[in-house]
């Protein structure tokens, strides 16, 4: 086979004693290349948690089977029941309470012309049967974990993901704060944290650990990592002082002014300060276009149009924003 591509869409494992059931973890829909999982290659389709108990049979459940042999046909591949079956057994918990690596080894032979030795050319109505391989499948097998491209692309997102993290408390020299280390909102457990290049531990699992600045630090320079993700926050000091300054810098809005006769086709002039002072350089925008940057005296100058029945004036600067809105 150039490919066998075979997608499972869900396991079931039976457990026996006095709660004889049926359990199914989560959909699946894992696709698996068969061609790359021959010998002692796998992959992990499921882990989780089982209920305690003891297991004797699990079944694996295909919902597609594409194929295509060396010479560029393709070909069909039956599985009778779209079920694989393996009667075996394995407890929960093990007795030194150590997982359970159940491996699932699948194989393909040739039915018709050249049955049983899995090389059949596809001629001659030769078709094809999956089966589990029930000597090689099991718990405690030996395997090597071979990662699809999905799951190598799923890692390698995660990888990518930054953790956020965020300083509470009285951000100063000589005082305790906590630090939350999160990812995508979710709080991170573990993560090993610096400060100033020295390791202070790891977060619990609410995503925090405490510390105390240090009274000679002159600035911070948190670093947080867990499983190759990582996060960094620098803040200067005085710290407090400086972080409550930006955030009333981000709350504060510009504000806006029109001085003329106000009136379709009368040129006015706008006037943009910020506490009072003139704000240079402001993008205004009027209905929705912009007509240009305010000047050195945070004024700039526009002629209404003489069709405007109203007047939606917008000016930004460095993420702070004004609006005035003026009926005609």
């Amino acid at each position: 086979f150039k490919s066998l591509v075979v997608t499972i869409s869900s396991v079931g494992v039976h457990r026996v004693g006095g709660d004889d059931d049926w359990i199914e973890p989560p959909d699946i829909e894992e696709e698996l290349d068969l061609v790359d999982l021959q010998g002692e290659n796998a992959t992990e389709i499921w882990s989780g948690t089982l209920p305690d108990g003891d297991y004797n049979k699990v079944f694996v459940y295909v919902s597609e089977i594409d194929a295509e042999l060396n010479n560029g046909d393709s070909t069909e591949v039956k599985l009778p029941s779209e079920k694989l079956h393996i009667n075996t057994h394995f407890s929960i918990p093990t007795p030194d309470d150590s997982p359970v690596s159940f491996v699932f080894d699948i194989s393909v032979v040739a039915a018709g012309n050249g049955a049983g030795n899995g090389t059949g050319n596809g001629q001659g109505g030769v078709k094809y049967i999956l089966k589990p391989v029930v000597s090689q499948s099991g718990p405690n097998q030996n395997f090597i974990e071979v990662r699809t491209q999905e799951r190598e692309e799923e890692r390698e997102r995660e990888s990518e993901e930054e953790l956020d993290l965020e300083l509470d408390g009285d951000i100063a020299p000589g005082e305790e704060v906590t630090l939350l280390v999160t990812l995508e909102g979710e709080p991170v457990a573990g993560a090993v944290v610096e400060v100033n290049g020295e390791e202070i531990g790891i977060t619990s699992e609410d995503g925090t650990i405490s510390f105390t600045i240090p009274e000679d630090a002159d600035k911070l320079k948190i670093q947080a990592e867990l499983d190759g993700q990582e996060g960094e926050l620098e803040i200067g000091f005085s710290g407090a002082e400086m972080e409550e300054e930006q955030e009333r810098e981000s709350e504060e809005e510009l504000d806006l002014e029109l001085d003329g006769d106000i009136a379709p086709g009368e040129e006015v002039t706008l006037l943009v300060t910020l506490e009072g002072e003139p704000v240079a350089g402001a993008v205004v925008e009027v209905n929705g276009e912009e007509i240009g940057n305010t000047g050195e005296d945070g004024t700039i100058s526009f002629t209404i149009p003489e069709d405007a029945d109203g007047l939606d004036i917008e000016a930004e600067l460095d993420g702070q924003e004004g609006e005035l809105e003026v009926e005609l």
